[in-house]
């Protein structure tokens, strides 16, 4: 066998043109553009005019003829652009196949090789990152899209996916900042949430804590029965003492009791809604009901009210007595 050796002295040695070290290229590649960098076999080994692009491995950029500032590090890993610019591979056989688009980054082993679940070659990606080992796109030809996680497969453009349906827990620290909406199914939050504008939730709102507190100003509901109380098997014993309670320098309260209480001046009666406070009726024209029949309105009593335990009256001034025997001021009138 013989060798060959170069002897160089102190200094550098300048090659007017690359060089083959142990069958690895050594260079410029194709063209010999002076601000291109190819290292391995057939590295940059087509190109004719592109400029700027760095290719390190086997196979690296070979395809590329025009292409400009691309990065290739990796075996194949850029292997089939020819035109295409700024796109940048990391990784054996990344952006293996593409053949078009620009300022994509793949990093990872065959990261952005496929599209999809099967075995579609991507051929085409712009302004999207694939980080991980056989990290996919959705589909050919996706523009933004951010796909991270070994396998994991891309939601089409302008989207970002972290981590594929195996993952159960994605931590993120620091403030987190939206300018979308935000989906998530079977979310768990363990500690405070702060929403800054508003929250809108299109199905069912459960809240199974022992105090809900609202801030708000105006509360406006739909819905036109409020529903309190409403446990499973719910009794009248539990349904004791519920109401309403209006803050203010005293409670103003209104409460059913399901039996008579209380003592002095605040007596409760059982089976009844009660309340602390005086009641008014607003308009002049209010009346007071039961069971449909008027019993009370501002000037008179109910048609209906046959009975009566009052123990005086005003001044009468008309109206027909149904009694045989009136008694007026001590008198017996008949």
């Amino acid at each position: 066998a013989i060798k060959y050796y170069i002897a160089v002295s102190t200094g550098s040695t300048t090659f007017a043109t690359d060089i083959s070290v142990n069958s690895l290229t050594v260079g410029r590649g194709g063209g010999s553009v002076a601000t291109n960098t190819a290292l391995g076999i057939n590295a940059l080994s087509a190109n004719v005019s592109g400029s700027g692009n760095v290719a390190v491995g086997w196979g690296a950029l070979q395809g590329n003829s025009g292409g400009a500032n691309n990065t290739a590090i990796g075996q194949r890993a850029l292997g089939t652009i020819v035109n295409s610019s700024t796109l940048t591979a990391i990784g054996d056989q990344a952006f293996r196949n593409l053949s078009g688009g620009s300022a994509s980054v793949a990093l990872g082993y065959m990261a952005g090789r496929y599209y999809g679940s099967g075995n579609d070659l991507l051929e085409n990606s712009s302004n999207s990152i694939y980080v991980g080992y056989e990290s996919r796109a959705a589909s050919d030809g996706t523009n933004n899209e951010i796909v991270i996680g070994t396998s994991a497969i891309g939601q089409g453009s302008n989207s970002t996916t972290i981590g594929t349906s195996a993952t159960t827990l994605t931590r993120l620290y620091g403030l987190v900042q939206t300018n979308g909406g935000i989906s998530a199914s079977g979310a768990t939050f363990s500690g405070n949430v702060s929403i800054g504008a508003t929250l809108t939730v299109s199905g069912n709102f459960i809240v199974d804590g022992t105090t809900t507190t609202i801030n708000s100003t105006t509360i406006s509901v739909d819905d036109k029965n409020i529903v309190l109380g409403d446990i499973v098997g719910p009794t009248d014993a539990g349904a004791d003492g519920g109401g309403f309670t209006l803050k203010g320098t005293t409670d103003k309260n209104f409460y059913w009791k399901q039996s008579n209480a209380g003592t002095g001046n605040t007596l409760d009666v059982g089976g009844a809604w009660n309340s602390d406070q005086n009641f008014n009726l607003a308009s002049i024209s209010g009346k007071f009901f039961i069971h449909q029949a008027e019993v009370l309105s501002k000037t008179a009593l109910g048609p209906t009210v046959v009975g009566s335990s009052l123990t005086s009256v005003g001044i009468v001034t008309g109206g027909t007595w149904n009694s045989g025997i009136v008694y007026v001021d001590g008198g017996v009138y008949s």
